[in-house]
């Protein structure tokens, strides 16, 4: 059996079997069923049984019938400023995609990091990383993946595909594509859509949106400190000269590009603009700008944001966030976070900064077999709650979650990019598991570190 025939049975099964159980134990209907919808977009979304974004849909149909929460106040989180903040981002990001902007930028940081082995390797982390700040994680591994894997090809056509250092090599590039694509995510509020799950339920625990700075002052240094730990674990046995026809490789993909058209000026302007107003601008304001630079895109003929590239980004991810957003006010507003803080509190002994290590290396051990957004989803609004008794201010908790939530590069199935940089045939899956383990660790460790250190003072919280 199929895993997501496996999951169409053992979810409706586990969804009756915990509602009753819970029933029985003197929980509210409303707590008890919305405790066993939450246990069924959990197995629903990590067995894939259903399109995430259909799975997403199910408090709309669940909760106003069990009384957890009214219909009209659901549906407003499937239209929450984060995520018109998301939509603009997105369109922005698909006008840089449509014109090739991403593609020139990612070239010229990797040329100019230089060619030796090791280098390249940096150069395409350092380059998937930046890139990945901006546009969505998988975009940048399937921006990044083709022109790796061009490198490898000049590499096997001079040495052989047999050759102990192209397979080396080979499999330090596609993991770097793979691991950076992911880690740049977390270091600005738009990096990924896993960071808007987040957004929305801190903007009610601070009583204000999260700005830019403020993200970015808390994740930009975990991303300055992973990518480099993972490069050097990588390349540790990886010669330092340089790399024969790997200066030739870049220059040759650069040099097919042209000097830089107009559409990439427009895009180039557009990003500008929206980044300037982000840092810059208003606080709070994150959503108009993102939304009034992506309109004034699809405004300019032809230099802007064409509407075939429009339609194609990820609506369906808008709705899975939606979902999120309302099974965490399901979850609130029938009393069961109450409930799920105080089972917690025997838990609170092992200390602050231990519970929040703890938490992160669940956070990634979900994120191996689920969703990074659906773990977010899952897991902030059942652990914010138990936060304070860890000795936790809860946004400082959530906030270690979710970043955490990126993580997960065991499996090829753990995040997309690592299904992309998987299929070079340059990784086995059992060094993908465990380096994997490595990365995921020590990512954990210096995520709960920086959070507990930066986070209560970046976001005005005591720790």
């Amino acid at each position: 059996m199929s895993r997501s025939r496996a999951g169409l049975v053992l979810g409706p099964v586990a969804f009756v079997a915990c509602g009753l159980a819970l029933g029985a134990a003197h929980l509210t209907v409303a707590q008890a069923w919305t405790a066993a919808t939450v246990l069924l977009m959990a197995i629903w979304w990590i067995t894939e049984t259903a399109p995430l974004w259909a799975t997403a849909l199910l408090p709309l149909a669940v909760f106003p019938v069990i009384g957890a929460a009214p219909l009209q106040e659901l549906g407003v989180q499937y239209f929450d400023r984060v995520n018109f903040l998301f939509l603009g981002g997105m369109l922005i990001a698909a006008a840089m995609e449509q014109h090739g902007l991403h593609r020139r930028m990612a070239l010229g940081i990797v040329s100019a990091i230089g060619t030796s082995p090791r280098q390249i390797v940096l150069g395409f982390m350092v380059a998937t990383g930046f890139i990945t700040l901006w546009i969505s994680n998988t975009a940048a591994a399937l921006m990044m993946f083709p022109i790796g894997m061009a490198v490898l090809e000049r590499f096997e056509a001079q040495r052989g595909r047999q050759d102990p250092l192209l397979k080396t090599f080979g499999l330090a590039l596609m993991l770097g594509i793979g691991y950076a694509a992911s880690m740049g995510g977390i270091g600005t509020k738009i990096g990924t859509g896993v960071n808007f799950v987040f957004v929305k339920q801190a903007a009610k625990i601070l009583e204000e949106e999260i700005g830019f700075v403020t993200w970015s002052t808390i994740a930009m240094p975990i991303v300055i400190i992973v990518i480099p730990l993972a490069w050097m674990y990588l390349v540790r046995r990886l010669p330092r000269e340089e790399f024969p026809g790997g200066r030739a490789t870049i220059d040759d993909a650069r040099r097919q590009l042209g000097p830089m058209k107009r559409g990439e000026k427009v895009a180039l302007v557009a990003f500008l603009t929206a980044a300037v107003l982000w840092v810059f601008g208003p606080r709070g304001k994150e959503p108009e700008v993102a939304m009034g630079v992506a309109l004034a895109l699809m405004l300019i003929p032809r230099l802007g944001l064409h509407w075939r590239s429009a339609v194609g980004i990820s609506w369906g991810l808008l709705v899975l966030l939606g979902g999120g957003f309302a099974m965490a006010h399901g979850i609130e507003r029938s009393g069961l976070s109450t409930l799920i803080g105080a089972s917690l509190q025997q838990l609170g002994g092992a200390g602050p900064y231990l519970s929040l290590v703890v938490c992160c290396l669940v956070t990634i051990a979900v994120s191996e077999v689920a969703s990074n957004t659906a773990t977010a989803s899952i897991l902030l609004p059942l652990l914010g709650p138990a936060a304070p008794t860890f000795g936790l201010h809860p946004a400082t908790l959530m906030f270690a979650v979710t970043l955490s939530a990126s993580f997960g590069f065991m499996l090829p199935a753990g995040t997309p990019p690592n299904a992309i940089v998987f299929s070079s045939g340059y990784i086995p899956v059992t060094t993908m598991a465990r380096s994997g383990v490595v990365i995921d660790i020590g990512g954990g460790l210096v995520i709960a570190t920086i959070c507990y250190f930066i986070a209560p003072w970046a976001l005005g919280v005591s720790r």
